[in-house]
């Protein structure tokens, strides 16, 4: 049986479950925007019926879209580039994706097309040839569709089963020059630097199967930014109360901005990064080619990820996005955003990348797990909850992911990096996560338990008896942490020098 038609079989109360553990570790908008911006987008949200996950989302891509009409954005590595952006946010029916996609674009890019008198730039249906052929004629567009599955697995579908056009998605990403030859013998190209920008939303199920179709191996998935972020829905009165907030701001809706951003940028401009951002860059640019680099070595499969671009555009997007907002919410003509992108929005930027990333990263291994079973049955999803109790109960004074991953329930063994150091930093009752980097070695993070007596088990709570937490506590050291490791968590002081001789 394919994997499209693995995942198709799954019960919906599967999906059900997969999405409220996608749900359980939030988004901290307010470490993505700054106060000011992050206040009126949930309250922009609220009084339309949505929340802030999908118009953030949409903003976002629709400002940064903005932006690639005129500007490039030059790298830390210090090459200019077309900061296109393909995003996708998921969620159940019911909890506002379209009003999110009308009010945080759609309608957004019709005023300004309107109000400024340009080509219809916007594209929600087309056939292969028929984005290519609008692209070469155009040289920007903006594919926008509340359904992206019925577009997108329609343009990366091919009748010999070739890939489609993940190609010329992926180069469009990349800003290169792309050429199609008709059976006519008639050849259309699309320019290098062309403006492309894709904005989607999608329930789970047909997501989940849109990524068994982009998964193939050429990377198109690393490219895209998927959020499923929390949905409850407001009731009347937040409605109300939201609506009254908005009321009494100079700025109603995110028109204004979207049209004070393309008035700003008609001049070309370039962005670049301020010399802090640049060296906080090459930092988490060695942490991946060294984790890179590794995988090579071993043999293993080396990690996928357009991380390092995606999250340069975003890092653009917020710092317009901020500058813009809070003059227009001051009631002040908007002006010409620094040229430099501080470290701080960079920071803020991947906040919000490596949320995505998480969360992409839980979608392909439950999907792997869906497609390599034999039996179509109702996959359990571990709840944060159960994961807690789990490391409470990890065999030793301290556990990693891989450690954890070796000795927990099969369910657990699909948990993240990003979902157990969430998971962990929740438990302050119970202990402390640090990272620790050996001589010679890429840095691990760590989740340290405290000793039983130092532990206040009135505030604790009883999901575990003091007893039986004492006697797993005092457990040796799991064999998976080495003892570089050990040996530097203990020149840290985050153990103490007993524990180089309570190993496995």
């Amino acid at each position: 049986m394919s994997k499209f038609n693995k995942v198709s079989r799954q019960r919906e109360v599967t999906w059900a479950r997969l999405h409220r553990r996608l749900m359980s570790t939030p988004l901290d908008y307010y470490g993505v925007l700054s106060e000011a911006s992050s206040e009126f987008l949930k309250h922009s949200a609220t009084s339309i019926n949505t929340n802030p996950g999908y118009l953030l989302s949409a903003l976002l891509t629709t400002t940064i879209f903005v932006l690639s009409l005129s500007c490039k954005l030059t790298t830390f590595h210090g090459f200019d580039c077309v900061p296109n952006i393909y995003t996708i946010f998921v969620g159940p029916p019911g909890t506002g994706k379209s009003q999110a996609l009308q009010a945080g674009s759609s309608t957004l890019l019709t005023d300004l097309i309107q109000d400024k008198e340009l080509i219809n730039f916007v594209i929600d249906k087309a056939s292969p040839s028929g984005l290519f052929k609008r692209l070469s004629e155009d040289k920007k567009g903006f594919l926008i569709s509340p359904e992206v599955y019925d577009v997108l697995g329609k343009l990366l579908k091919s009748d010999d089963d070739s890939s489609g056009d993940t190609a010329l998605f992926c180069e469009l990403f990349s800003g290169e020059a792309a050429s199609m030859t008709y059976a006519t013998n008639a050849e259309r190209r699309i320019p290098k630097d062309t403006p492309f920008s894709l904005l989607g939303a999608s329930q789970i199920k047909p997501l989940a199967k849109l990524l068994v179709t982009m998964d193939q191996g050429q990377g198109l998935l690393d490219r895209f930014l998927l959020i499923t972020p929390e949905c409850y829905m407001p009731c009347a009165e937040d409605r109300q109360r939201a609506k009254a907030y908005i009321e009494s701001k100079p700025l109603k809706s995110f028109r204004n901005f979207v049209s004070a951003v393309f008035d700003l940028h008609q001049a070309p401009n370039c962005y670049r990064f301020h010399d802090l951002a640049k060296l906080h860059m090459e930092e988490k640019e060695k942490e991946f080619l060294t984790e890179l680099n590794e995988a090579l070595r071993a043999g293993t499969i080396p990690p996928k990820s357009k991380r390092i671009d995606i999250v340069q555009r975003i890092a653009l997007g917020i710092h317009v996005i901020d500058h813009v907002l809070a003059q227009l919410l001051a009631g002040q003509a908007p002006t010409q955003p620094d040229l430099d992108i501080p470290k701080a929005v960079l920071e803020r930027a991947f906040v919000m990348t490596d949320y995505c990333d998480m969360q992409k990263e839980i979608y392909v291994e439950f999907i792997d797990s869906i497609t390599t079973s034999a039996m179509d049955e109702e996959r359990h999803q571990p709840t944060r909850e159960e994961v807690q109790e789990a490391v409470r109960l990890f065999a030793g004074p301290v556990v990693h992911l891989r450690s954890f991953r070796s000795s927990a329930k099969r369910a657990m063994r699909t948990i993240t990096q990003g979902e157990f150091m969430s998971t962990c930093s929740s438990m302050p009752e119970w202990g402390h996560t640090c990272t620790a980097k050996p001589p010679g070695a890429k840095s691990s993070k760590f989740f340290i338990k405290k000793h039983p007596d130092t532990i206040q088990w009135d505030v604790a709570g009883q999901s575990v008896s003091k007893q039986e937490y004492t006697e797993k506590y005092s457990r040796p050291v799991n064999k998976t942490i080495t003892r570089p490791m050990l040996q530097q968590l203990v020149t840290d002081g985050h153990l103490p020098a007993v524990m180089l001789n309570n190993t496995e």
